[in-house]
């Protein structure tokens, strides 16, 4: 296979229904998917155009190799994906003419699709708020250590200064230090 034959685009979808419409119409154009890295990296393969389908399926982990297989004899192809936490999501391509596109879209999957979906969303949004919080503390950090402490710092060595030129007038011993809290 020449490397014009294949290509990879990199995209971020948030909505599971958008991804599956540019799939299909990568599939129209003549390109198949073969293999997804990093949830965002796709990459595809030059075939006739409109030969392919591609579906979106949902399965717990421990059924996915089990899915695969059942969906093979019907003609899908599993495509391999690194996604990690987010392995429970089947792409499924098939040739049109050997597959039905509403093969496994039936009510049982369609809830079990949702119910896992809506998992994965809380476990990211889980993550995001944790990553939000550690930004946060970070950043106020970052002004306590750049702004704060040295205004802070500039007061008490004034401070000392006065006390320090007091001191030192009124007792022959040289200059004494006080802190004032």
């Amino acid at each position: 296979m020449k490397d014009k034959d294949k290509i990879t685009q990199c995209r971020f979808y948030f909505d599971l229904e958008k991804e599956l419409k540019y799939i299909n119409e990568m599939n129209k154009k003549g390109y198949k998917l073969v293999y997804i890295k990093s949830g965002c990296l796709y990459t595809f393969v030059k075939t006739q155009p409109d030969e392919y389908t591609t579906i979106f399926y949902a399965v717990e982990k421990e059924k996915v190799s089990q899915i695969s297989a059942f969906v093979a004899q019907y003609g899908y192809e599993s495509i391999p994906h690194t996604m990690d936490g987010f392995g429970n999501l089947l792409y499924l391509t098939g040739k049109k003419s050997e597959v039905d596109a509403d093969f496994i879209n039936d009510t049982d999957s369609k809830i079990n699709f949702y119910t896992i979906m809506k998992k994965q969303f809380s476990h990211f949004c889980k993550l995001y708020w944790a990553m939000l919080a550690i930004f946060f503390i970070r950043f106020i950090t970052f002004i306590i250590d750049y702004f704060i402490k040295p205004l802070a710092f500039k007061f008490s060595s004034n401070i000392i200064k006065l006390e320090s030129s007091i001191s030192h007038n009124g007792n022959l011993n040289g200059p004494q230090l006080k802190f004032i809290k």
